[in-house]
């Protein structure tokens, strides 16, 4: 049961092809980060995005701007290897292409008599493909001078024109912290205090959930929280904000979890 930055910190580099545009990784899916028995999505996805930060590093696109995911099946605790392969390089910006993989090497029967999956390091399964664009982040215009994104220094200047001004409406000081109603094992690792706006938000979409002629499926739900690592060590990263990005409840307004048997 490893903490987030430390397991994230054990993913390596094993080979890199002799053009330097296929590159070989291994990690290891850790207990701590499970819904139940499956590892959290946004978790395994963060083993991805730290991988390619790590075969980017050297480079003058470094920081990911877009990715891509699909979930092809569910991982297991154990270790894997991830493929990161350069598809085309620019002046400005570079496509990869990662996957990541467990092969299976064997069953045994445990003593409580049924049958458990033994994994090692491999390409067999393929469990998820991305697809990301790495560059780099404009640096921000602030009345004191430039500010790197990656310097941690606080201001109201944004540090990329890409970013995302935070939709905050009520401030964290006001918000409750609030108990997960989900399975996680990495309870222990953080806490939450959901914004009441978006809740309030989420009853209003009750009404407005079904197909329409102009989106399809509805307007959907919409959700925010605000999260704090437990672990003094933790810092914000890239990856973690993959998997903050995954904590969130069933999606289900109080108003339909009465209802949850008609949706069945």
């Amino acid at each position: 049961m490893t903490p987030y930055r430390q397991n994230m910190g054990e993913v390596r580099i094993v080979s890199t092809s002799q053009d330097r545009k296929k590159v070989e990784l291994h990690a290891r899916v850790d207990d701590e980060w499970l819904v139940m028995v499956v590892p959290d999505g946004g978790y395994i996805l963060g083993l991805i995005i730290q991988a390619c930060n790590l075969v980017q590093a050297s480079t003058s696109q470094s920081e990911p701007l877009y990715l891509s995911a699909q979930f092809l099946g569910a991982s297991s605790v154990g270790p894997c290897a991830i493929q990161v392969n350069r598809i085309k390089t620019g002046r400005s910006y570079c496509n990869l292409t990662a996957t990541l993989g467990q092969k299976v090497t064997q069953s045994v029967l445990t003593a409580v008599d049924r049958r458990e999956t033994k994994y090692c390091i491999g390409q067999g399964q393929v469990n998820l493909h991305v697809q990301l664009i790495y560059g780099r982040l404009e640096i921000a215009k602030h009345p004191f001078g430039p500010f790197p994104a990656s310097t941690n220094h606080l201001t109201f200047a944004h540090p990329s024109g890409l970013s995302r001004r935070c939709p905050i409406s009520i401030h964290p000081s006001k918000c409750t912290t609030t108990p997960f109603d989900r399975p996680f094992t990495f309870k222990r690792r953080l806490v939450q205090a959901v914004d009441p706006y978006y809740l309030a938000k989420m009853e209003e979409l009750v009404g407005d959930v079904h197909t329409g002629d102009v989106d399809l499926g509805g307007s959907g739900f919409v959700w925010g929280a605000w999260y704090e690592m437990i672990d003094e060590d933790e810092v914000l990263s890239y990856s973690l904000v993959s998997f903050l990005a995954d904590v969130s409840p069933a999606l289900l307004p109080i108003s339909l979890a009465s209802r949850r048997d008609t949706f069945l």
